[in-house]
């Protein structure tokens, strides 16, 4: 579809833009967030990028009440997503921080934001926490490379909101039809998780010499 090629075609943009222009980034807290939100918008576009553009959904409507669907739910994302990124980054990989090395750290935080996230279905439910786990590990390295929550809840609130209020919950933007795998729900963080990491070990890790393991 024309959208999924559309976000395909931002998606290569941005992230060879931001590769080229912020290679080895140099930010300061107050900057940490505005990163979090960038790299939640290039999280969404491939998201949405691979459903569409795979065939796994399909558009049906258009929902032409925009300015209703932008603005419904704001303070509850912003709630929700702040209260979990207070608690398992800002608290939880904080403390974990001060006693074992940060990929440590990040394990066991995203495990536990994963177990979080368990719906009590037994299939079902696992899947949800691996695919918790994997997203909590991509706002751990966030945290920890940024220094500060403020980047993760950025990305987590970015992603949540704009793919809730596009393509799925009550009220979203595009009526759509169709399922996404299992597997699939489990790939896309794993992917984007093994792009992050790399980017950023190779631009921010190996070029500071910082012990990550």
């Amino acid at each position: 579809s024309r959208i999924a090629h559309l976000c395909v075609a931002l998606f290569i943009g941005a992230i060879y833009y931001f590769l080229n222009r912020f290679k080895k980034p140099s930010v300061s807290q107050s900057w940490s967030m505005i990163f979090g939100v960038f790299w939640g918008i290039l999280w969404t576009m491939f998201v949405i990028a691979v459903i569409f553009g795979f065939g796994f959904m399909r558009i049906i409507s258009l929902d032409t009440n925009l300015m209703a669907k932008i603005l419904l739910y704001i303070p509850f994302f912003i709630l929700n997503t702040f209260a979990e990124e207070l608690i398992f980054r800002g608290i939880i990989l904080s403390k974990l921080l001060q006693k074992f090395k940060p990929i440590v750290s990040i394990v066991i935080s995203s495990f536990l934001f994963g177990i979080a996230h368990y719906s009590g279905m037994a299939y079902f439910g696992v899947v949800i926490v691996l695919n918790a786990s994997l997203l909590g590990f991509i706002l751990g390295i966030l945290s920890v490379r940024y220094g500060t929550f403020l980047a993760s809840f950025g990305f987590h609130f970015t992603s949540n909101y704009l793919v809730n209020r596009l393509v799925s919950g009550n009220g979203a933007l595009l009526v759509v039809q169709g399922k996404v795998p299992v597997f699939v729900q489990v790939l896309l963080p794993g992917i984007f998780l093994t792009g992050l990491f790399i980017y950023f070990y190779k631009t921010y890790v190996k070029a500071n010499n910082i012990s990550f393991d």
